[in-house]
């Protein structure tokens, strides 16, 4: 994702903000700069971590030694469920044959 995308977002949030309540939007953006700022100072080795990041660390390890397990000879595991509305299966030889192809 182009970084641009992000920073609308962040543009069009806080003048949003500003536009609805000017004061209140300071304060809170002045609270989120001083708990990024605090958390930015403390250094890597410090860093508590917490259950959840625990839990993902463990999902991830276990999902990576499922996929090194898997049978990889079978190249398309996945194969997507389209749903086109036509009024008779006959169309999906006409108009609808990629689709067709893509679920082959």
């Amino acid at each position: 994702m182009p970084i641009i995308v992000p920073l609308y977002g962040i543009i069009g949030c806080v003048l949003a903000m500003l536009v609805i309540r000017p004061f209140l939007s300071l304060v809170a953006i002045t609270i989120v700069f001083g708990i990024y700022l605090q958390l930015v100072s403390v250094p890597k080795e410090k860093r508590s971590t917490d259950v959840r990041s625990g839990i993902f660390a463990a999902i991830a390890q276990w999902s990576a030694m499922k996929v090194i397990q898997l049978d990889l000879t079978n190249v398309r595991a996945w194969k997507p469920t389209f749903l086109v509305p036509i009024e008779d299966g006959s169309q999906l030889l006409g108009e609808f044959r990629i689709l067709l192809g893509f679920a082959e």
